[in-house]
């Protein structure tokens, strides 16, 4: 029955709905119809409670998590900002070695080259002096001449 027809026969007055045995019937019949819907809509009532319960307790939930990842978010955000600045130092750092390193081989190679060029000219100056000994010694025969000839051999042996 619809709800208007239902609270239609529940507020008849009493002298109406007691009339007669008819009467009397229809009025417990809706009185039980009525009972069974207010049991009905309470059980509904209570199942929307537990659901608005349920629901109000994921969005609790769900705003921990929100804040537990706005939080992350500025950990991480903060975190790869130190990493990009400590980055930007170690670049730096690398091209000041790499500078560095690149100076000292090229210091290192001109020292090679001038190393390489003092060999040759003491190797130049120890033939001139060994060509002028071996001349001492055929102008200075004698113990001049003999005093050479054993510092030469003392040096080779």
């Amino acid at each position: 029955m619809s709800d208007v027809m239902l609270l239609g026969v529940l507020r008849m007055p009493y002298d109406m709905a007691m009339h007669d045995e008819l009467s009397r019937l229809q009025f417990h019949s809706r009185g039980a119809e009525a009972a069974d819907r207010i049991e009905a809509d309470e059980a509904e009532l209570s199942r929307l409670r537990a659901e608005v319960e349920r629901l109000t307790s994921e969005r609790d939930t769900a705003k921990k998590y929100m804040a537990a990842y706005a939080e992350c978010d500025r950990i991480g955000t903060e975190a790869y900002r130190n990493l990009a600045d400590q980055h930007d130092g170690l670049r730096a750092e690398m091209e000041r070695l790499t500078g560095a390193l690149e100076g000292a081989l090229a210091d290192s190679a001109r020292l090679t080259l001038a190393l390489a060029d003092e060999r040759r000219h003491a190797d130049a100056l120890a033939e001139a002096l060994t060509k002028a000994g071996e001349a001492l010694i055929s102008v200075c025969p004698g113990e001049v001449g003999g005093a050479l000839q054993q510092h030469r051999a003392r040096r080779q042996g």
